[in-house]
């Protein structure tokens, strides 16, 4: 099955509310807390595979406002106001919430891409959570495995991207394009780190100024870079 019938398929066991069902307030500060837990993941993945130092000064700051709005959350559930649509009206008034919170609105969300982004998220969680039973038990569950990263995820990409109008085979070819542009040879952890945002945006808005290298697979699983490109690979 290619991408565009799996697509075709997925879309008709995707559920499609007419609204948001949920509190804008709430809403907010469940996307700002999953973020944030996203940002400490991210530290730890470039500790392990591309060597960045961590800086103690940035963790701490990421998880104090872990912990806030975890509070935020909190109090705002025990009220009863997580779900209701209207409760940037039950705030108190001296209530210390980003600027951002005031000026959101559920109706500026499409459903559907709601859907994907807090569907990527938590099966992209229960993913993790083999892996933490891994860690503590030395077992991997690899059925689990592949219903999460090979379905559940593969199901919200394709649902994810039919909502916003495109393809999976385009999106998957200018990501070898990104890639092959940050890393000419092969994986560095120098170019991980030092990454050329501008020239990596362009290729992924197709713009001819951000091609890519011309490069093709090595037999012994690297990348060939022609001459013109060598100095820049070095």
């Amino acid at each position: 099955m290619n991408s565009k019938q799996y697509t075709d398929q997925a879309v008709q066991t995707e559920s499609r509310p007419s609204h948001i069902a949920f509190g804008t307030v709430g809403l907010h500060a469940v996307l700002s807390l999953a973020i944030l837990s996203t940002k400490i993941a991210d530290i730890a993945k470039r500790k392990i595979y591309y060597g960045t130092a961590m800086n103690p000064e940035e963790v701490s700051a990421i998880l104090q406002s872990v912990g806030a709005t975890a509070q935020f959350l909190f109090s705002h559930n025990q009220a009863g106001q997580l779900d209701n649509p209207l409760d940037v009206d039950a705030l108190p008034s001296d209530a210390q919430v980003p600027v951002g919170i005031l000026r959101a609105k559920l109706a500026n969300v499409n459903p559907r891409i709601l859907h994907a982004g807090l569907g990527l998220f938590t099966e992209s969680g229960e993913a993790l959570e083999l892996i933490l039973k891994a860690l503590e038990t030395g077992a991997f569950d690899t059925v689990g495995w592949g219903e999460e990263v090979g379905g559940d995820i593969g199901w919200y990409q394709a649902t994810g991207m039919d909502a916003a109008g495109l393809s999976i085979d385009d999106a998957r070819e200018k990501n070898i394009a990104k890639l092959r542009k940050r890393y000419p040879d092969k994986f560095t952890a120098y170019d991980a780190e030092n990454r050329d945002l501008a020239g990596e945006r362009a290729i992924l808005e197709g713009q001819a100024g951000g091609a890519a290298p011309n490069v093709t697979a090595a037999p012994g699983g690297g990348l060939v870079v022609p001459p013109a490109n060598q100095a820049k690979a070095a």
